[in-house]
């Protein structure tokens, strides 16, 4: 493994579910990445997959050793596993009395509250903070079944952090603050070329950007070194309505309204792109179709991945 890294200069721990032994992944990582500061290897990428949440909460001085660590990586995706997801109890739904109620995947609400207080306190951006040399950021926030229950917010992931050298950034299933995130990309305008957003939702108030046509009317043009931008998944409103941008997480095409909002904001053009009823109740089904367009070769849409390396996405 040692002259895998050296060779390399990438280490990857496999996206796996670990289930309820959540500090297993934990003890799986940090031994390895210590090992990597021991050694005084300079990473060019790191992987996380399915690492939760503890890995940023741990004695001092084995994270300020780890942020050493952190400090060279220049292109770094974090699969970030959870600490509450229940599984069904396996039952089909034959074997359910007619009284009976059908229990589903949950969330268990002190995994959840611990989730929540983990980030709220700081501790992921002070983990993210010293990372001076990221060229690609990709974070997958854990998915949440019960569609009531907020994800963490953007300001508790990347906080007020200036990366100097970002040039690609993905986020997935987190809430967003309309001036927060504004704000966050403009700092990044010098550099940032390759936007990802999935399931990103507008926290709304009274004075912010509190919903998404606003919020894309303030930022088409802004960025001008942006050369490609994917929206997939849905996002909240400030009306408590959705966008609706498709849900194909590999090999994207997504849907008229996608590809138009993602235009809009390249190249700031035109009027607002309005999403219509097929864009909302027929995602999957206009996806299906557009996608045998792309593999026969009469569709041509954007693909995005970040700048250098990322397992998650199609080459």
């Amino acid at each position: 493994m040692a002259k895998e890294l050296f060779a390399s200069r990438r280490l990857v721990f496999p996206c796996e579910y670990y289930k309820h032994a959540y500090d297993q992944a934990v003890r799986a990582a940090s031994p390895i990445l210590l090992g990597v500061f021991d050694a005084k290897l300079e990473l060019d990428a790191l992987v996380l997959g399915g690492v939760n949440y503890r890995l940023v909460k741990q004695q001092p001085h084995t994270l300020e050793q780890i942020g050493q660590v952190l400090k060279h990586v220049k292109h770094f995706q974090w699969d970030v596993g959870d600490t509450f997801a229940q599984e069904s109890d396996g039952r089909s739904l034959e074997d359910y009395g007619p009284d009976e109620v059908i229990s589903g995947p949950g969330v268990n609400e002190t995994g959840f509250d611990e989730m929540h207080t983990l980030f709220d306190e700081g501790y992921f951006v002070d983990f993210l903070s010293g990372a001076e040399s990221l060229q690609t950021l990709v974070i997958h926030l854990p998915d949440i079944e019960d569609s009531q229950l907020m994800p963490v917010e953007l300001s508790d992931v990347v906080g007020g952090i200036v990366f100097p050298a970002l040039e690609s950034f993905s986020i997935t299933r987190v809430t967003a603050n309309g001036n927060g995130l504004k704000n966050f990309l403009a700092c990044h305008k010098e550099t940032l070329t390759q936007l990802r957003f999935c399931d990103l939702h507008m926290r709304p108030g009274p004075s912010i950007i509190g919903s998404w046509p606003r919020w894309f009317l303030r930022m088409k043009g802004t960025l001008p070194h942006l050369q490609k931008v994917c929206l997939r998944g849905g996002g909240r409103r400030g009306n408590g309505m959705n966008y609706v941008f498709g849900w194909s997480m590999s090999e994207y095409v997504g849907t008229r309204l996608s590809r138009a909002m993602e235009a809009f904001m390249i190249n700031g053009g035109g009027a607002l792109p309005q999403q219509s009823g097929v864009d909302h109740s027929d995602a999957f089904a206009q996806m299906s179709r557009e996608q045998l367009l792309d593999w026969s070769g009469e569709a041509i849409v954007p693909k995005i991945k970040p700048i250098g390396w990322d397992i998650s996405w199609e080459e």
